[in-house]
């Protein structure tokens, strides 16, 4: 009789976690991306509890499953005293991580499989007006007025010459903290208002707007978030546009995450970001793999379903800036040596709770779970960046 039950209890675990793999195989969960359990279902304390499962190894899952009963390499031992319900629950739940790590890992040539093949580039070559920026960023914003003229002065200071501010209804409206700049023509800046409130992902909204708009105003533009700075890294290159002059034949150049933690802020911290936080996450760490698109405007089509890759007109693609393709939100290596993306993204605890209040462009929302978990991860100190904090001069387009 207790074998029986054994074997039922057996077939009824192993049900379940099928279930729950073909569930993750059908919504191509990436645990840890911001925005990539849109529409999942998933709370954001369950992500965060498939993205710690991830992050142990195979065998030390298996290990928990059932100590001393499987080989180092994870596999379950049929060994005397070995139950049957052991055997199938180490089977399957090392199956089920191997799916997850699949999903998390799509090969390129499967994002989006739902979607047209990208048309060919329109027949007229694009005449922009030498008087517009070369280079211009387009960002999404709601209650975060104390941040954007820092971030905007910063990536003027390398080269940006144009900024489009989308306002998601903040309470204080973006434009009233950057008239100046409003005045001086360095931001445009528009109401979300316009956009149809049955969207989920107002953040993607924002983005093809501004490609279809201003496609025949600039060359490039970048598509990054307000807590998010590009980092020019090689010492022989003096601005962002001196850099893309070099990746004109591609469809996108694509930067690195390097995330950054609190630092041990409780409460702003009086100086800039770039100064202020240097906890940060190991360079090769698996965020790091995900990208921010600076998207070349004579090869863009429109963005993709996450706010970290576009599509493209038929024959062009992105890469990072070793020259090597990257499709999708993640990349295949961490490139950081001639520039990176810094994401601060907690930033302090007190502007942590903000981030949680204000929720998010793509329609989730972090956790206090997900914090905690940044600043364990956050053992490393980057410093290369701390200089920039300061006041820089304008740089040449």
């Amino acid at each position: 009789m207790r074998g029986r039950r054994r074997l039922y209890s057996a077939f009824l675990l192993s049900t379940i976690f099928l279930l729950l793999l073909s569930w993750v195989n059908k919504h191509r969960l990436l645990p840890g991306n911001q925005g990539s359990a849109v529409g999942s279902g998933l709370t954001q304390q369950q992500q965060l509890r498939l993205r710690m499962l991830l992050r142990e190894p195979s065998s030390q899952l298996l290990h928990l499953a059932s100590p001393r009963r499987h080989s180092p390499g994870g596999e379950p031992l049929n060994t005397p005293g070995t139950s049957k319900l052991e055997v199938a629950y180490g089977t399957v739940l090392g199956a089920l991580q191997n799916a997850l790590l699949s999903a998390q890992n799509p090969p390129p040539d499967t994002y989006d499989l739902e979607e047209p093949l990208p048309p060919k580039a329109p027949a007229d070559k694009i005449i922009r007006d030498p008087q517009q920026a070369y280079l211009a960023m387009c960002l999404g914003v709601k209650d975060q007025n104390e941040d954007l003229r820092e971030w905007i002065e910063y990536h003027r200071s390398i080269g940006v010459g144009k900024f489009y501010v989308f306002d998601d209804n903040s309470t204080v409206p973006a434009a009233n903290a950057l008239q100046d700049l409003i005045q001086g023509g360095l931001v445009e800046c528009e109401a979300v208002g316009s956009i149809p409130d049955n969207t989920t992902r107002p953040q993607l909204c924002v983005y093809d707007r501004c490609i279809q708009r201003y496609r025949m105003r600039h060359q490039w533009m970048a598509f990054v978030d307000a807590d998010e700075f590009i980092v020019i890294r090689d010492p022989a290159v003096a601005s962002l546009p001196q850099l893309l002059r070099e990746y004109t034949g591609y469809g996108a150049l694509v930067v690195n995450w390097q995330i950054f933690g609190a630092s041990g802020h409780l409460s702003r911290p009086p100086g800039s970001t770039l100064a202020s936080y240097t906890a940060c996450y190991p360079e090769q760490d698996l965020e790091n793999t995900h990208v921010k698109s600076i998207a070349n405007m004579d090869h863009v089509w429109r963005p993709g379903q996450d706010p970290h890759h576009f599509k493209y007109y038929e024959g062009k693609h992105a890469v990072n800036s070793a020259g090597e393709r990257v499709a999708g939100p993640r990349a295949d290596r961490i490139v950081t040596d001639r520039v990176v993306l810094n994401h601060y993204v907690t930033k302090s605890a007190e502007q942590y709770q903000q981030k949680m209040d204000r929720g998010s462009g793509m329609g989730n929302r972090k956790s206090i779970e997900f914090y905690d978990l940044t600043q364990q991860m956050a053992t490393e100190s980057c410093t290369y960046a701390v200089h920039l904090g300061r006041p820089q001069p304008q740089a040449v387009q």
